[in-house]
């Protein structure tokens, strides 16, 4: 007789199913930790194809199939013809700010929400960078301003400039994480990217907001830095919405094309 108080038992919760990965995925793993646990350079040839399936113990096909799987993950370039083969690469910032503009423009992303994460990781990394910055980064960000302001009327050179100031001055706060999506967020708020065209009073701004960053860097002042980086962003966002209204609310601009 079975107790009274033996109620119905649990139900069993299903495990969440978890695909297996494919063998040239495995051989991709294999091959990705040797090259990047021997630190080889980008340029280095993979041995022989026929050595390669033999210590991977693998055909073929399935050894091609994973080196595709690298190339197209940028960790590998394979090269047609009579000397070709597969060499090292390195995935670029630039893929990562490709795949980054495709990402955000499926979970439609617009520049305003592109902005709102730019005016939180920027100030940060201005605040990092003040403490840590060398002589020669605060010299390129000072070359980089000139260039500006003595060409104030050249358009391309302004967006190159512009951008490569923060690439550079988040290099300079020594975290890689901040740079990589510092880099890719910046690419995305370019004019040529958002069809706008910033007027000789908003690039004669930016340099001036630019040489403050810059004063407070060379003093090594974080507040100071953190709070001129912000305030130029939100420039920056304001100029945006006055001259092309409607332009913050439009999605993450993309094409099928590398940056």
């Amino acid at each position: 007789m079975s107790d009274a108080s033996d109620g119905p038992a649990p139900a069993r919760r299903a495990k969440p199913f978890v695909r297996s990965p494919k063998v040239p995925e495995l051989v991709a793993t294999e091959l990705a930790h040797q090259i990047l646990d021997a630190r080889l350079p980008v340029g280095a040839r993979l041995p022989h194809e026929s050595e390669m399936m033999q210590e991977l113990s693998v055909g073929r096909s399935t050894l091609r199939e994973a080196l595709r799987l690298l190339e197209f993950q940028g960790l590998l370039r394979i090269k047609t013809g009579r000397h070709g083969g597969p060499t090292v690469a390195r995935p670029s910032r630039e893929q990562a700010g490709h795949f980054l503009a495709l990402l955000l423009h499926v979970e439609d992303a617009t520049i305003e929400h592109v902005y709102d994460v730019r005016k939180v990781i920027e100030p940060l990394a201005a605040e990092m960078a003040a403490g840590r910055i060398s002589e020669e980064a605060l010299g390129n960000l000072s070359a980089s301003c000139e260039a500006v302001r003595s060409n104030i009327g050249d358009l391309d050179l302004f967006e190159h400039e512009s951008a490569s100031f923060h690439r550079q001055l988040a290099e300079a706060c020594g975290n890689p994480v901040v740079l990589v999506f510092v880099e890719g967020l910046t690419a995305l708020s370019l004019r040529s990217e958002m069809g706008i065209v910033y007027d000789e009073s908003v690039r004669t701004s930016t340099v001036k907001s630019h040489d403050l960053i810059l004063k407070a860097l060379r003093k090594g002042d974080s507040r100071a830095a953190e709070r001129a980086m912000a305030t130029h962003l939100e420039d920056m966002q304001r100029d945006i919405e006055t001259l092309y209204p409607g332009t913050m609310a439009s999605p993450v601009p993309w094409s099928l094309r590398s940056r």
